[in-house]
């Protein structure tokens, strides 16, 4: 070991020295040092291993002091610091180790206990410092050992506040006897624990509930908070002989500076609901708890979720965005701050702002997206879609140039200082601190980088609402300022079709009980949202038939206005809902009945859509990630708010002839699945919370498997169509594990019920699916969930015909796979057993004569039930493979009707041309059914006419092979 007089250098003896202008200052903080060490001279370090070793201590402690005159000064009071620099390792530190807190001694006076806490701070700054000099701690590790410091002060600080005033005011306690400790609420970047080196600190502070204290001279939680904030930031923020630790700001808190200074939760959560303002809901998507206990800390950011999370798209927030943007270039520029790292014109604020942004208007729907941090939340906008890569690329070098530059010149002297220095030896101290040769090239990259900014706010933030208005023609039109003849001529110079039927809707519109009834700020949006709409119109060379739609969906989202405001902001979005509408009423139904919808119009693919099952599933976990599943409404709002957008874009890309008919059943079918095999992972996880995991005798787990029937099944489903479905576990007796165990039967049951709970309750939002679960063995008097051995008996020996040719279209659809193959394997020895042709043949004739009988008649033709319908070639097909899978296994192998019918051409049951014709029907009659699934309509009625070809080629099948019955 060494002394630090041994130690320190009294010679420069490296190259890369500090630049010359700073080398009197340095050799003075040099010599300032000595003399303290000298004075200090017990104090050691460890020893350097070799000259080469010693050379580079030398390095780092004349860097150290070059780059921050505050080290300097701090380690002159206080040499000793310098025990706890790595200087033997020869270069900074990769990370800032922490050292302990004082340790909190309720007997310690005041005065001590600010001095201690002060040294201490001081102590982990300067160790921040030298981490930071050179870029070997990351940006990410600087900023949280920051952060972490004031987290400790502020944890230390209120520990001895709230002890000292229990001491004589005894404890504030909740409902149920438990203490309760002052909650603070990190906002800002303390809040994203990316606190810069010299900041304030942004803080609410908040108490769980009402009461009075228990002791001997009792005071009321309050008060008693109070007196305890108003020591911690006293603590803090007080300027002694030792200087401070943290500049404490608290104007955050509800009604800002005139407001109380502690808040309960029933009061912040008051104000958030009737006086916050919009800007306050990006402040508070950085909020953290540092203080208080685990159950203050969840129930904060509950309270907090809903306000600043809207489970819609509000994109009203970026009108307030831009508009604190404007208030704030605005004041830079009256103070002459325009080169502020922080609020000009590309700085730090504008990344903040495109984050948080995002965050704010999607966070509702996407829990993971919040992320109090700036550099934790831009991969994640980038892989959600929302900023290319290029995009997160330039705002992540950007941030990170910037806040190294913010910290660099606020570690020189420990000033809150966010703009760039103008003395020339200021700015060759930047560079050198920063790496760079020179100030030249430090100020070109921080050019290049704002600029990048302010290209991306632009595009991120800007958007639709910088845009131009459309012209003023038009604006007249849709104000109302002009009517008539004068309308007409606008609308037409514009370029709409029918410009006098447009004149008229716009001018209904506007004298309508609809638009009188709207609020003011909504009928503000319209007006301006309006002349953009007829502006597409025009460009998109869309009919009056695509107007009264567009008409519609207005009227439909007018009880939500913020949709307006989407529109106004998104040209895109703007641009695909006319392209939409030009596909008629089809669609702009499921607009109208689900609004929500409108945000599927952010997606400039949208009307090019192609989705994959793996792109379905990755929706729906977006969806879901970060959900409590204890919040079953937010939850199940989540699927169903999946399945409303995987629908929607379904039968947009139908619609444009982009998808076939097997494609859109096999879509349908692919999202019915997955919502089926997530009701089915939580019901489990939900079960076994409380009931634990079924197990036979001898301890192994029980399984469990779906089996999807009809369309399910086949992978045919419609827009509309109902899930069959049968429920299997083990065989064997057994009962769960759990604190309140069931026998499996019960526990299987109950399993099953919370599986068609999650698919089949209404909600805000609807239902996901009607589930029939009659296909059971028995049917409605048989037990919910068979065992797979007494499904196997009855299948064999009960079963009717009927039951066999619905199983040749059953498929496990969930569950647990050794379950899910046994299935399968009794589904083909069950359906490939001989049978007898001819009592085949009567038995589905008879039972498509009892369907027959009790169909509504109808002059239309019903496409599923009447002669030479689906049903009419699902029963031909049927026919076929039963009386001839026992030859033929292969047959049952596949499940779709198409399939089937291919399957029985290659075996030579039936001719291939003859198999094709039978196909081209079956498609022909599945469109016709999903237009009618897609218009809301129960039964697919279309004109006689329509349906003749494909309706003669299947009835004339149907009679050669089973029979003609009267229809």
């Amino acid at each position: 070991m060494t002394t630090i007089l041994q130690f320190l250098p009294s010679a420069w003896r490296l190259a890369g020295e500090p630049p010359a202008s700073l080398e009197e200052e340095v050799c003075r903080a040099l010599q300032a040092l000595r003399q303290a060490a000298e004075f200090r001279g017990s104090v050691q370090i460890p020893a350097a291993n070799s000259e080469a070793d010693a050379g580079a201590q030398n390095d780092v402690i004349r860097r150290l002091l070059a780059c921050s005159p505050f080290a300097a000064a701090t380690l002159t009071r206080w040499p000793d610091f310098l025990c706890d620099l790595p200087l033997h390792t020869g270069a900074p530190a990769s990370s800032v180790p922490m050292p302990q807190p004082p340790a909190f001694d309720a007997a310690l006076n005041e005065a001590a206990f600010m001095a201690a806490l002060r040294s201490y701070r001081q102590r982990v700054m300067v160790q921040i410092v030298f981490a930071a000099l050179g870029g070997e701690a990351s940006l990410p590790q600087v900023l949280a050992s920051t952060s972490r410091l004031a987290d400790i002060c502020l944890s230390t600080a209120v520990d001895r506040a709230q002890a000292q005033l229990s001491s004589r005011h005894g404890q504030p306690r909740d409902r149920s006897g438990s203490a309760l400790r002052l909650i603070t609420l990190a906002m800002g970047k303390l809040g994203g624990e990316e606190l810069n080196f010299s900041s304030d600190v942004d803080v609410i502070f908040l108490f769980r509930e009402g009461g009075t204290t228990d002791g001997a001279r009792p005071i009321s939680h309050e008060e008693f908070f109070t007196r305890v904030t108003q020591r911690v930031v006293r603590y803090l923020d007080q300027r002694t002989a030792d200087g401070f630790v943290f500049r404490v700001d608290t104007r955050l808190r509800p009604f800002g500076s005139s407001g109380s200074p502690v808040h309960s939760l029933s009061a912040l959560e008051d104000y958030l609901h009737q006086h916050a303002r919009a800007w306050e809901r990006y402040a508070y998507v950085r909020a953290r708890p540092v203080t208080g206990g685990a159950e203050d800390r969840v129930a904060v950011l509950e309270l907090l979720g809903p306000f600043v999370f809207r489970r819609y798209l509000d994109y009203s927030v970026l009108a307030s965005v831009r508009d604190i943007r404007e208030r704030i270039a605005a004041q830079s520029r009256r103070q002459d701050r325009t080169e502020d790292l922080k609020l000009g014109a590309g700085g730090i604020r504008e990344i903040e702002f495109v984050v948080q942004t995002f965050q704010v208007l999607y966070g509702g729907r996407d829990r993971a997206l919040r992320r109090a941090g700036v550099l934790p939340a831009l991969p994640l906008l980038e892989e959600r879609g929302l900023l290319s890569p290029e995009s997160t690329r330039k705002l992540r070098t950007a941030y990170v140039l910037l806040r190294r530059v913010e910290n660099a010149v606020q570690m020189t002297r420990d000033e809150q200082s966010h703009v760039l220095p103008e003395r020339e030896e200021e700015r060759a101290r930047l560079a050198y601190h920063l790496a760079f040769e020179d100030w030249q090239m430090l100020a070109e990259a921080l050019n290049q980088a704002r600029a990048s900014v302010v290209l991306e706010f632009a595009a991120a933030v800007v958007g639709g609402g910088a845009g131009p208005e459309a012209g003023g023609a038009l604006s007249a039109v849709a104000s109302g300022r002009v009517d008539g003849d004068e309308a007409t001529a606008h609308l037409a110079d514009a370029g709409l079709e029918g410009a006098d039927e447009v004149a008229a809707l716009v001018a209904a519109l506007r004298e309508s009980t609809w638009y009188r009834r709207l609020t003011q700020v909504a009928r503000e949006r319209l007006d301006a949202l309006l002349p953009r709409l007829l502006a597409e119109v025009a460009k998109a060379q869309a009919d009056v038939a695509t107007v009264q739609q567009l008409l519609k969906v207005l009227e439909a989202i007018g009880g939500r206005s913020v949709y307006f405001v989407l529109l106004i902001e998104n040209p895109c979005a703007l641009s695909q809902l006319v392209k939409v509408c030009q596909l008629g009423p089809v669609v702009v139904t499921h607009l109208v009945h689900t609004p929500a919808l409108i945000d599927e119009l952010l997606d400039p693919a949208l009307l090019l859509a192609d989705p994959t099952q793996a792109d379905l599933a990755r929706d729906l976990s977006r969806r879901l990630d970060g959900l409590d599943m204890r919040d079953e409404e937010s939850w199940l709002d989540a699927l169903r708010a999946f399945q409303r957008g995987a629908l929607f874009q379904i039968a947009v890309s139908d619609l444009t002839g982009g998808l076939g008919v097997s494609r859109v059943s096999d879509l349908l079918s692919a999202v019915a699945e997955l919502l089926l095999e997530r009701a089915l992972i939580t019901a489990r996880k939900q079960l076994a919370r409380r009931y634990g995991v079924a197990r036979d005798g001898e301890g192994r787990e029980m399984r469990f498997c779906v089996l999807g029937y009809g369309k399910l099944g086949g992978r045919e489903l419609g827009y509309s169509s109902d899930l069959d479905l049968v429920f299997l576990h083990d065989d064997g007796a057994g009962q769960s594990d759990g604190e309140h165990p069931l026998e499996a039967q019960v526990y299987f049951i109950r399993l099953a019920q919370r599986v068609i709970h999650v698919l089949s309750t209404q909600t805000g939002a609807g239902a996901l699916y009607q589930v029939d679960t009659r296909l059971r063995p028995s049917g409605n008097s048989g037990l919910l969930v068979s065992s797979f051995a007494a499904f196997a008996t009855y299948q064999r020996n009960e079963a009717w015909t009927w039951e066999h040719q619905a199983l040749l279209r059953a498929r496990t659809v969930a569950g647990d796979l050794p379950l899910r193959e046994r299935a399968e394997a009794l589904r083909i020895d069950l359906l490939c057993r001989p049978r007898d042709v001819a009592t085949l043949r009567s038995e589905v004739a008879a039972m498509r004569e009892r369907m027959r009988s009790v169909r509504p008649s109808s002059e239309a033709f019903d496409v599923k039930a009447d002669p030479g319908g689906l049903v009419d070639l699902e029963f031909l097909v049927q026919f076929l493979v039963l009386a001839n899978a026992h030859a033929h296994p292969a047959l049952v192998a596949v499940r779709e009707n198409v399939s089937q019918l291919r399957a029985l051409a290659e075996a030579g049951i039936i001719d291939s041309e003859r198999a094709e014709a039978l196909a081209d029907a079956y498609y022909a009659h599945r469109a016709l059914a999903h237009r009618a699934n897609l218009r809301g309509e129960e039964r697919a009625l279309v004109p006689v006419q329509e349906a003749v070809p494909a309706r003669a080629a299947i009835q004339a099948a149907f009679d050669e092979w089973i029979g003609s019955a009267s229809g």
